[in-house]
C-alpha cells in the first residue's frame, strides 16, 4: 500500500512539474488529453506489465522448480523475443494502416488476455517447457 502512494505521489509530483516547466517540459502532460493516445498508453502499459511480471515469474519458475540454469531459461524464452515479437510487429504497422489501431488494439489485448488466461490454465511442473509459451 505504501508502495502505490508513493507511486501516485509521484505521479502528480511529475505530472506538475512538467505543467509548470510547459516550455522546456520533458513530457507535454496535456497531449494525454487526447483520448486515442491515452486508451494507447494504458494499453501498452498493461500489456507489457503484464509481460514483464511473466517473465519476472518464469525465469524463477524455470531455475527453481525445473532446475535450469540461468543460461538455459534465458534460452528458453528467445522463441518469444527473437522469434514471434520480432516477426510479429511488422504486422501490427501494416493492420494499423488498413483497419485503424482502435480495431487492432482491441483484439490484440482480447487475444493476449485468452493466451495468459490458457497459459496459467495448462502450465504445470510435469508438462514440457513450450506450454509457458502459449501466453506469449
Amino acid at each position: 500500500m505504501i508502495s502505490l502512494l508513493v507511486g501516485l505521489a509521484t505521479l502528480i509530483t511529475f505530472v506538475a512539474w512538467e505543467l509548470w516547466r510547459r516550455k522546456a517540459s520533458l513530457l507535454d502532460v496535456r497531449m494525454f488529453r487526447e483520448r486515442g493516445l491515452a486508451g494507447g498508453w494504458i494499453t501498452l502499459l498493461v500489456v507489457f506489465g503484464i509481460q514483464a511480471g511473466i517473465a519476472v515469474v518464469l525465469f524463477p519458475f524455470f531455475q527453481a522448480v525445473l532446475g535450469w540454469s540461468g543460461l538455459w531459461s534465458t534460452l528458453a524464452l528467445i522463441p518469444v523475443s527473437a522469434l514471434m515479437m520480432m516477426m510479429t510487429s511488422g504486422l501490427a504497422a501494416t493492420l494499423v494502416a488498413r483497419i485503424g489501431a482502435g480495431s487492432t488494439m482491441a483484439p490484440g489485448t482480447a487475444l493476449g488476455g485468452v493466451d495468459l488466461a490458457l497459459m496459467a490454465l495448462i502450465v504445470s511442473v510435469d508438462g514440457p517447457w513450450m506450454r509457458c509459451l502459449i501466453g506469449w
